[in-house]
């Protein structure tokens, strides 16, 4: 059976908002090392969910917009 902690190598280009939560949640629990109960694992899917539909929907200078400015001098801001 395929390891479901495994990112498939789809486009990321045509991953969606509900694609981008579960593997944030999936993530977060990876990493916790405290107990991970059902409500925790909602709360966090709706805000990761919440957080992928709003950066859906803004264009690339909106988000670069919400981006500290040194952070953004280090890796540099994305062009056209």
């Amino acid at each position: 059976m395929a390891d479901v902690n495994v990112i498939s190598s789809t486009d990321r280009s045509q991953r969606n908002a509900f694609d981008v939560a579960v593997d944030l949640v999936m993530l977060n629990r990876d990493r916790s090392s405290g107990s991970f109960d059902v409500k925790n694992i909602e709360h966090l899917f709706a805000t990761y969910y919440a957080v992928a539909k709003v950066c859906e929907l803004k264009s690339v200078e909106e988000l670069q917009n919400l981006v500290p400015e040194e952070i953004l001098e280090r890796i540099g801001r994305y062009s056209y």
